[in-house]
């Protein structure tokens, strides 16, 4: 059985795009930490190395400045937001881990945002996704927020999607093409039940 990826923690994948740009911009570690202590962060070589590696975690007030200590040190702009868009996939908690580029969509309340929607009064769940549910042995309200985490709509809307999509990929339309669409959806649906099942703790 496939393992769900794991990724690093924000400041572990931080680290590692610091030393990244650090290294293609030619710079030492004592020049990143001399331009975070013109900022009055309290920097050495020795804590820039332990953030590049991981072994030391960034406080929230470094969290904010680092794009600004990198700006300096490399005489380009920098973003929080681009930093993390350069990152291995980044673990939240023990059941969310997303690639870098959505950790904005957190941070901002855009993921927030999808997931009130998914589980608003007004949708109900689908006899679908209670069958999906007990079939992996959890709650429908969970299987419905995993899925707009994964795919940022619920099951049957991207099912339907893809569906779609290669239908008009493939130009088939019309009565004769109802095998075909079944059969896509049988395809879709298999694919993305195994989707959705490596999100899902072992």
């Amino acid at each position: 059985m496939a393992r769900k990826v794991r990724g690093l923690d924000p400041s572990a994948a931080l680290g590692k795009v610091l030393a990244d740009r650090r290294k293609q911009a030619d710079l030492r570690q004592e020049d990143i930490a001399e331009e975070a202590q013109a900022l009055g962060l309290a920097w050495t070589r020795a804590t820039v190395a332990a953030v590049e590696t991981g072994r030391r975690q960034l406080s929230a007030n470094e969290l904010i400045l680092l794009p600004y200590v990198l700006s300096l040190a490399t005489m380009e702009p920098v973003s929080l937001t681009g930093l993390f868009e350069q990152a291995d996939p980044v673990e939240l908690t023990d059941s969310i881990t997303v690639e870098g580029s959505d950790v904005a969509s957190y941070a901002s309340g855009e993921r927030a945002r999808e997931l009130i929607w998914a589980t608003s009064d007004d949708k109900e769940p689908t006899e679908l996704e209670r069958r999906l549910a007990a079939r992996f042995g959890i709650s429908v309200e969970r299987l419905i927020t995993k899925s707009v985490e994964l795919w940022g709509k619920r099951y049957a809307a991207v099912r339907d999607e893809r569906v779609q999509a290669a239908t008009r990929a493939r130009g088939s339309d019309g009565p004769d093409s109802l095998a075909e669409v079944a059969r896509l959806r049988s395809h879709f649906a298999r694919a993305l039940v195994e989707e959705l099942r490596l999100t899902l703790p072992e």
